[in-house]
């Protein structure tokens, strides 16, 4: 048997803010002590783009795709993406001992249709997924690989045959490796621009608030093709609270009280956007009157909040291109 451990492998983003890929490399980084909450500069999604994403073309929060944590960032803190396609399990087998044999733990495309722990799709839907392969366990009669996925609320293990594992391959591994750096004063100095840049340049007119609202006035909710929108108001809401409330990361590394309101500001803003979402998804259910006015309250009362925070992190990231670049 050899097995990697992956206990001290914790979920942080509690609101599900990245996709399946992108949660297991953030949270594997930070397990390997990467400076990944230097990349979360960006993480304050645009409420447009939301709406455009999710509930235009109806995405689950999930499918949302983010620039947040991109491969041009990764390789600026030493984390390398080696995607490679392997046709055959067998060879894909063979790489997987060598590896973990190592000590590296790999990343790979699986069809959730075959994943018995992913109980919602499992025999149901073919959709991809990616998995951590983290150990293999062979005897005399059997052959079993240790997986690792991302699961509600966190991460947990799994000990699979190797034919579930073989009939859910999708033919792409990927190797995350990270080589230890000081990060140098230029790193530092070229995310604060970024930072800078990002907020300066934004343009949300926050309307996905709007659009909440006049759905709830303008709309019998109890049609077949609003409660569609009200499950995608419900997803968009969710990855608006995810994204509040992982940027906090981002900014307790500036390590100063000229951040303390602006990170208060964030952590009321993401409960709210939760209760929120807690009254739409009880509206989808019952459709009580009172819900739909807590809901037209909440909204309204958010693009006020979600004004007042922008105006804040621009003031925010140009005091700290003022203080570090200037």
């Amino acid at each position: 048997m050899k097995k990697i451990n992956l206990e001290k492998l914790i979920r942080y983003d509690i609101n599900y803010y990245f996709d399946c890929i992108k949660t297991k490399i953030f949270h594997y980084c930070l397990y390997l002590g990467a400076p990944i909450d230097w990349l979360l500069y960006n993480s304050y999604e645009n409420t447009k783009n939301i709406y455009n994403q999710i509930v235009l073309n109806k995405n689950p929060y999930w499918a949302y795709k983010t620039n947040c944590i991109n491969i041009e960032d990764l390789n600026k803190i030493s984390i390398k993406l080696e995607s490679r396609l392997v046709n055959e399990f067998d060879n894909a087998l063979s790489y997987f001992e060598k590896k973990i044999n190592k000590g590296e733990v790999l990343l790979i495309k699986c069809d959730e249709y075959f994943l018995p722990h992913r109980e919602w799709v499992y025999k149901q839907k073919h959709t991809q997924h990616y998995v951590f392969i983290s150990g293999y366990d062979y005897t005399n009669t059997t052959k079993k690989l240790h997986i690792i996925d991302d699961g509600y609320p966190d991460f947990s293990g799994y000990s699979y045959d190797i034919n579930i594992i073989e009939n859910s391959y999708s033919k792409e591994i990927i190797r995350p490796t990270y080589q230890i750096n000081d990060l140098d004063k230029h790193f530092t100095e070229e995310i604060i621009i970024k930072y800078r840049e990002y907020f300066m340049n934004v343009e949300d007119d926050l309307s996905l608030y709007e659009e909440i609202v006049n759905y709830f006035y303008d709309i019998d909710c109890q049609s077949d093709r609003d409660s569609d929108f009200l499950f995608y108001f419900v997803h968009a809401v969710s990855l608006l609270s995810g994204s509040r409330l992982i940027f906090i990361r981002f900014l307790y590394l500036f390590n100063e009280s000229s951040c303390s309101d602006l990170i208060n500001e964030l952590i009321d803003c993401s409960k709210k956007l939760s209760i929120l979402k807690f009254f739409i998804k009880r509206y989808s259910i019952s459709f009580e009157e009172n819900d739909k006015k807590e809901i037209i309250n909440k909204c309204k009362e958010l693009k006020v909040k979600e004004g007042k925070i922008y105006e804040m992190l621009r003031e925010n990231s140009m005091n700290h291109f003022k203080k570090n670049i200037i």
